[in-house]
């Protein structure tokens, strides 16, 4: 992967921290998503505007051998329809929170999905509804 720089998949993801855990929601597919500990210091990382290489020294500074697994990680974001590469390098907010996860004791760099509020998330709210049932209700193909 090139890319250094990346931003949420706007507006077909939307996500938000919850007390440090990242929940993101492709709301073309209807599955959303948990990226917890590292993986989750890595997002914040990057949405703030930090090059991915500034991410993968730190993790060397750490004397932790995590490069191939960071990027992993952001191919997967970038695959899952959660994150884009964006067109110019932002100014950076703040400093890294990789290094403090890890410290923290944070390991994971795990993405886990979920699809079970799928028919959910693709109702159309606006068209979707019924007046005798209210919303959501899925028409009929």
């Amino acid at each position: 992967m090139s890319a250094e720089f990346f931003e949420a998949a706007t507006p077909d993801c939307v996500a938000d921290d919850f007390d440090g855990e990242i929940v993101a929601i492709n709301m073309k597919s209807g599955i959303y998503y948990c990226v917890r500990e590292l993986g989750a210091a890595i997002w914040r990382d990057l949405i703030a505007g930090h090059a991915l290489t500034s991410i993968v020294e730190s993790a060397k500074n750490l004397d932790v051998a995590l490069d191939e697994p960071i990027r992993q990680l952001v191919i997967q974001l970038v695959r899952e329809g959660l994150l884009r590469e964006r067109a110019y390098a932002p100014a950076a907010i703040g400093a890294l929170s990789f290094p403090s996860a890890w410290q923290a004791g944070g390991r994971s760099l795990e993405i886990e999905n979920y699809d079970d509020m799928q028919d959910l998330v693709m109702a159309d709210p606006i068209h979707d509804v019924d007046s005798e049932q209210g919303w959501p209700v899925r028409k009929p193909a």
